[in-house]
């Protein structure tokens, strides 16, 4: 082979190679990055309860900025009121929450308040609201490489509202 044949493929690859990287970054491009939904605790609400146990119903604003609907199949949490644990709640329906907009899910939720009857109550006795809450979890979904989606939504409660 004489040089001057070697040169023209040398040119060729690196011609073909900057190309296909061009077209690669081009498709790129055109997928559109995935936002992470946005969890708020809409409200909190009691609902009934008695000496030993209160039953909560918490409402969970999932606001979707993408430009395709988000299908949830499972979401679950803990809930922490001025930092302790106070119960837990999941949601095992699907749940669409469509493109650009959000959906409010509400999840029912029973306290025991032998964890929470020393430090929690005694506040509510004392008018001393606001309290904070923290809602940790994730959500599941059927989305091409987007199986589980952590949360961590936090806040101030008042049970006057």
């Amino acid at each position: 082979m004489s040089v001057g044949n070697i040169t023209p493929l040398w040119r060729r690859g690196l011609l073909l190679a900057a190309v296909l990287g061009l077209v690669l970054a081009g498709c790129q491009s055109l997928t559109p990055s995935f936002k992470k939904p946005v969890l708020t605790v809409e409200s909190i609400h009691w609902r009934s309860g008695n000496l030993t146990s209160q039953k909560l119903e918490i409402e969970l604003k999932v606001q979707n900025d993408n430009a395709i609907a988000l299908p949830v199949e499972h979401l679950e949490f803990v809930l922490n009121l001025d930092n302790l644990r106070v119960g837990q709640g999941s949601v095992d329906q699907s749940i669409t929450v469509p493109a650009h907009g959000n959906s409010v899910v509400p999840v029912e939720m029973t306290i025991d308040l032998s964890q929470i009857f020393l430090k929690v109550l005694p506040k509510l006795k004392e008018g001393a609201t606001p309290l904070h809450y923290q809602a940790k979890g994730q959500l599941n979904t059927h989305l091409v490489g987007r199986r589980t989606i952590p949360f961590d939504v936090s806040g101030d409660w008042s049970p006057n509202r």
